[in-house]
């Protein structure tokens, strides 16, 4: 054995090993099985890997050495990625979030499966007003989706980009934008077309002072004030409508864009966009922001 050698034994939970590993070499990467999922997962945690440019790895990595390379190539790539480790580093989780994330494609098959399964009819859910309101909905809406029904949104324009976020998702079918007025019109969503309410089987309401407008449909909806957590509180929608399991884990893709912070940075979520939530506001953001390097503000 060498000094400079250690042994890792099989390992339950790899986390610990990516906490003390700089990059992953793979000279030979021909006919090794397992090693192709030990790569994604490695970049995704933002450690480089080089392999030889042959086999399944070379097409799922950036950083290939030719066949023939010898010593010195081999050291020359590690020497290059040592010394821009940070950057290298943010293009390994990049690539490998952008392409190979595996929970993007496990949402693909299970909207495949759920688009032949026998559906119990179509529901119409009309969420709050603010985009945090609309993040802790999206569990009650699984719930919805879970029991058999085709679910569409109504969102309102208070929010820029809600739509498409919402649209994302792929327990939502298609997502409607309502007017100032609150379910008295529509204005044309990005498929050009307007809910035609008598198509539903059921209509649910997140809002808490209104429904659909004229409906001769049963309509579900909390009354405010409520005592439950904001997410059970919509929850209850999903329960008495027939729900009985547990509160769904609810998990947002915001963007398929890799956008790593730096180490340092300090985020800072001031609160809501709309005037009338100006209460949230707080006039010493300004200058606490000032004692830091690196701000970055959401909301």
């Amino acid at each position: 054995q060498r000094h400079n050698i250690t042994y890792i034994p099989y390992q339950d939970d790899m986390a610990e090993v990516w906490s003390k590993t700089e990059m992953l070499l793979f000279p030979a990467s021909e006919d090794m099985s397992g090693t192709s999922h030990t790569t994604m997962e490695a970049m995704i945690q933002g450690i480089p890997a080089i392999v030889e440019d042959r086999g399944g790895l070379a097409e799922l990595n950036f950083l290939t050495v030719p066949q023939d390379a010898g010593l010195a190539e081999w050291r020359a790539t590690i020497e290059k990625v040592r010394a821009d480790w940070q950057t290298y580093s943010d293009k390994a989780s990049r690539f490998a979030f952008e392409n190979h994330d595996p929970r993007r494609e496990m949402e693909k098959v299970r909207q495949a499966i759920e688009s032949v399964l026998p559906s119990k009819g179509r529901a119409l859910i009309r969420l709050e007003e603010g985009l945090g309101n609309i993040v802790e909905s999206l569990p009650m809406v699984q719930a919805v989706r879970s029991m058999g029904y085709k679910v569409d949104a109504v969102v309102a324009p208070t929010t820029p980009g809600t739509t498409g976020l919402i649209s994302s998702q792929p327990y939502i079918n298609n997502v409607f934008m309502d007017d100032s007025r609150l379910m008295r019109g529509y204005k044309p969503s990005s498929q050009g077309t307007e809910p035609d309410l008598d198509q539903y089987d059921v209509l649910l309401s997140c809002h808490q002072s209104h429904g659909f407008q004229g409906s001769t449909k049963v309509i579900r909806r909390v009354s405010s004030p409520h005592a439950k957590p904001e997410r059970e509180w919509y929850m209850s929608i999903a329960r008495e409508l027939g729900y009985d399991g547990d509160t769904p884990k609810s998990t947002l893709f915001c963007t398929r864009k890799w956008r790593p912070l730096p180490a340092d940075a300090v985020v800072f979520v001031p609160g809501a966009v709309t005037a009338g939530w100006i209460c949230k506001r707080w006039d010493g953001y300004e200058n606490l922001a000032k004692h830091f390097d690196s701000v970055i503000l959401l909301g």
